[in-house]
């Protein structure tokens, strides 16, 4: 990695950033030190930032044999999990939901026991890296948490581009402008620090010799990620014996998730029939309803609440 490159992150430049992590995240990172979790967030560098103020999801890759212990600290502090409802989450991956009673902001922590990539609706694809990922893992410089080390960052961004940036999801189409805007900046950003040699390397040892001059032509070169078609399509080849589903069946299963997410969408913004479309809480729940007159300060209640 070349030392004289700046290491860019959002939170870089801002005052008092530490102070902005939310109080219920730094106890349980704590304890995942203490309780020797093997653990590191896998996804972009750049925004682990948001993800510990509450301003965006923080996914955590877990060793599977810290799963169980990892789950037991999330429970014990107030963290709920909430499943996708339809079926939407993998198998390898749990969300939880937790409200940071100082700050007031609800957290969302993904806790991935597998690399699993693909599709917003259907992650199709595991790339059996983990023990190799968790092992290179490092500590953040400046915020209290573990990470990708910026080689294996590099790769798993090229491997995710090919896998996720496609207009064929949904969900990814709807936002293409973000998403696309989003791995060009990681890519930036990577390429700017991370040794070309280096990350050659890594790819021949992870990959194949061919797959990693194209890795390092794609990261370094010109084309944008969405325009590398000839890697997508290796990249594919490559992850096929890791697939859940096979093409076919896997592009069944991600148009009928697209139509029950649709539906979803539609049903918030047009009809507003009571059905969940998102998460659920497995535990139950309840219902709170502010009942008065007009004028008496319902709305009051409902912000404050």
């Amino acid at each position: 990695m070349r030392q004289d490159a700046p290491y860019e992150i959002d939170m870089i430049g801002r005052s008092g950033a530490e102070n902005a992590i939310l109080p219920l995240l730094l106890v349980v990172l704590g304890d995942f030190h203490r309780q020797n979790i093997s653990y590191c967030n896998w996804k972009s560098s750049r925004r682990v930032h948001r993800g510990l103020t509450g301003e965006g999801d923080l996914d955590l890759l877990i060793a599977r044999e810290d799963q169980h212990r990892a789950e037991s600290i999330l429970l014990e502090r107030g963290l709920k999990l909430f499943p996708c409802v339809a079926d939407g989450d993998h198998p390898a991956i749990l969300s939880f939901l937790g409200y940071d009673e100082p700050s007031g902001r609800i957290t969302h922590l993904h806790l991935h026991f597998r690399l699993v990539a693909g599709d917003s609706l259907l992650k199709n694809y595991r790339l059996p890296w983990e023990e190799t990922i968790l092992a290179r893992a490092i500590a953040h410089p400046i915020l209290p948490i573990r990470m990708l080390d910026p080689v294996s960052e590099a790769l798993l961004l090229m491997v995710r581009s090919c896998l996720e940036l496609r207009r064929s999801d949904p969900i990814t189409l709807r936002n293409w402008r973000a998403t696309r805007h989003k791995f060009a900046l990681d890519r930036e950003e990577l390429a700017a620090r991370v040794d070309r040699m280096m990350f050659r390397n890594r790819a021949t040892e992870l990959l194949s010799d061919d797959l990693a001059d194209m890795f390092a032509d794609a990261i370094y070169g010109e084309p944008t990620l969405e325009d590398q078609r000839r890697l997508r399509r290796r990249i594919q080849r490559h992850f096929a014996a890791y697939r859940t589903y096979n093409a076919f069946e896997g592009r069944l299963r991600s148009a009928g998730r697209a139509i029950l997410w649709a539906a979803g969408s539609l049903n918030k913004r047009f009809l507003h029939v009571p059905r969940p479309r998102s998460r659920r809480a497995p535990g139950g729940g309840c219902v709170a309803a502010v009942i008065g007159v007009d004028g008496s300060g319902k709305t009051t209640v409902v912000a404050a609440i």
